[in-house]
């Protein structure tokens, strides 16, 4: 009998954990929270994160938008979902956004539907906040695509 208590105890307790990580968005406040919190992780530990920490943080980001965002975005306010995509912008600075599984966000669409004021805001936020960044990405990816067409050129010649 006891063990049978037991069981149901243990069955119980995984099954309510279980839910609360399959739920971390109950409301829009803690979708944003969530989020925000995601992104200064990979902004303070970038070059400290490991594969399997880039992974999960990868399937944090694909619940939080395919989930979430989608649960919460007729709740969040033209402010919120600039902060949502300077976030997912921010993402792409450290990690390719290509990897990421989206079944239902689209960036793309989600843009566009920012409008005028809301796409102000993103370019200014590229400009004054993201430029160094992205300058010094782009000229090392420049720098690797050049090193790469050398190497091929070698091969061509031998």
């Amino acid at each position: 009998m006891y063990k049978s208590i037991f069981a149901s105890v243990i069955f119980f307790g995984l099954a309510f954990s279980h839910c609360t990580l399959v739920q971390p968005c109950p409301d829009k406040e803690s979708f944003i929270k969530s989020l925000d919190e995601t992104i200064l992780r990979i902004s303070d530990k970038n070059q400290e994160l490991s594969a399997h920490e880039w992974t999960e943080i990868d399937e944090d980001i694909a619940q939080l938008l395919d989930v979430c965002y989608m649960k919460h975005k007729e709740e969040l306010s033209l402010t919120n979902k600039v902060e949502v995509i300077k976030n997912l912008m921010i993402y792409e600075v450290h990690r390719d956004i290509s990897d990421l599984d989206l079944q239902s966000f689209d960036l793309n669409d989600e843009f566009e539907e920012l409008g005028a004021n809301g796409a102000r805001e993103i370019e200014r936020f590229v400009k004054e906040e993201l430029g160094q960044t992205l300058e010094s990405t782009i000229d090392e990816v420049l720098e690797n695509i050049n090193d790469l067409g050398e190497e091929l050129k070698r091969w061509l010649n031998n």
